[in-house]
C-alpha cells in the first residue's frame, strides 16, 4: 500500500504536485508498478486523478486524489469510473493508497501475468490491460527471476557470514565488501524493477 509521506503546500495547479508524488510513489506507477528507470524517465509519468476530474471537479487539486502514473496507465484509465450498478456489484478501481493491490485484488503469476483475486482486481486488470501489454508481462517475469536470484545469494551470504568467526581479518574485510556490494545491487534493482 502506498503511504503518503509528503506534505506539499497547496497548489492551484495539480501538475505542481508531481515532484511530491514521485517520492510518495517511489518513482513508479501507482497502477502497473513500472519504474521511471524502466519506462524511460519521469517525462513518461503524469499526475493522475484517481477520481476523474470530469466527475469529481472538487478533487482536481486534492493531493489525496492525485497519483503518480505512467502515461499508458493514465491513458487506459482516462476518466473511466464505474457506474453505480458496477460499484454495487463490487467492481471498481483497485486503490493502491488504501489496499495492497497485488495481495488483496491481484496476484502476479510466475509467467509474469496477473490474475484477479476479486471483482475489483478484474476491473482494474481489464481496464488497464495489465496482461495485454507484453512489456509489462516480461518486466514482471524478469523481476520475479531477479528476486529469486537475490534471495538465493542472500542465503549464501548469510551462511558464509555465520562461518566468519573462523575467518582471517582479510577474509572478514572481503566479506564486508561483499555485503556492501550486495546491498548496493539490491538498492539498484529496487529502483530499476
Amino acid at each position: 500500500m502506498i503511504e503518503r509521506r509528503q506534505t506539499p503546500p497547496v497548489f492551484k495547479s495539480y501538475k505542481r504536485y508531481k515532484p511530491y508524488l514521485r517520492l510518495d510513489f517511489y518513482f513508479r506507477c501507482a497502477y502497473c508498478g513500472i519504474t521511471e528507470y524502466r519506462w524511460g524517465s519521469d517525462r513518461n509519468f503524469v499526475v493522475e486523478h484517481f477520481r476523474p476530474r470530469s466527475r469529481f471537479p472538487k478533487l482536481v487539486c486534492a493531493y489525496s486524489n492525485l497519483y503518480y502514473a505512467c502515461n499508458r496507465c493514465n491513458d487506459f484509465k482516462s476518466d473511466i469510473w464505474p457506474s453505480a450498478l458496477l460499484l454495487k456489484k463490487g467492481y471498481g478501481w483497485a486503490d493502491p493508497c488504501s489496499s495492497e493491490v497485488y495481495v488483496e485484488h491481484l496476484s502476479e503469476l510466475e509467467d509474469g501475468t496477473v490474475a484477479a483475486r476479486t471483482s475489483i482486481g478484474e476491473y482494474t486488470k481489464t481496464h488497464l490491460r495489465l496482461n495485454g501489454r507484453l512489456y509489462l508481462v516480461q518486466w514482471r517475469r524478469e523481476r520475479r527471476e531477479l528476486i529469486a536470484d537475490l534471495d538465493a545469494t542472500t542465503q549464501i551470504i548469510e551462511h558464509v557470514r555465520l562461518s566468519a568467526a573462523n575467518f582471517s581479518q582479510a577474509e572478514r574485510r572481503n566479506l564486508a565488501l561483499l555485503f556492501h556490494s550486495h546491498h548496493k545491487l539490491c538498492e539498484r534493482l529496487r529502483l530499476e524493477y
